[in-house]
């Protein structure tokens, strides 16, 4: 690829996104069941739990989801979106024709299902292992998006200030000695 000029470049990564949103579309299902689970933010802690039981807890799920992702042939990346900041964009941005609906129609459906949505969303997603960093925010996430508000359309792709994604592993996939780990980025 990095001797290749730049149109055929270009085409080569064109495939390769709708390799990667056609995969995605195509096992969408199976990708589904192994995201979701929140991966940062403010705790909600249950009666009877503690702090520490709800940090436990929300590791074990995120955990599983990322060996569950691995075993089918998955990637599995924290997805951090400031929703408020697309919501407003959007809305901005007139009247999107999505899905068919007229402009009211629009406006009706995306009020209902986004003020469920909290500002900002950090959450594990698994995608095809073919996808890449750009790939998730431009081809995919729109897609998973659309599955968890149970919309029948696609929306628009978030903005790089308004979307980051990092691949997650496990810490057993690193060659340690030792680690002195902290809360909030307070580690080595």
């Amino acid at each position: 690829l990095l001797s290749m000029g730049g149109q055929a470049a270009g085409e080569v990564c064109q495939k390769m996104r709708r390799s990667c949103a056609t995969e995605y579309q195509r096992r969408l299902e199976d990708f589904s069941e192994v995201s979701g689970a929140q991966l940062a933010g403010k705790p909600v802690i249950e009666i009877g739990d503690t702090e520490e039981t709800w940090f436990a807890k929300r590791f074990s799920i995120a955990e599983a989801q990322l060996q569950d992702c691995w075993s089918i042939g998955g990637r599995y990346w924290e997805i951090d979106f400031r929703s408020q900041d697309y919501i407003k964009r959007l809305r901005g941005n007139g009247c999107p024709a999505f899905g068919g609906l007229t402009c009211e129609e629009w406006r009706k459906e995306f009020d209902a299902r986004w003020n469920v949505f909290p500002k900002e969303v950090s959450s594990g997603v698994c995608v095809p292992a073919n996808c890449t960093a750009s790939h998730i925010r431009t081809s995919v996430f729109s897609q998973y998006v659309a599955r968890v508000l149970r919309m029948d359309f696609n929306l628009p792709p978030p903005t790089r200030e308004e979307f980051e994604n990092r691949e997650m592993t496990h810490w057993s996939k690193y060659r340690l000695d030792f680690v002195i780990a902290g809360v909030n980025s307070c580690g080595t």
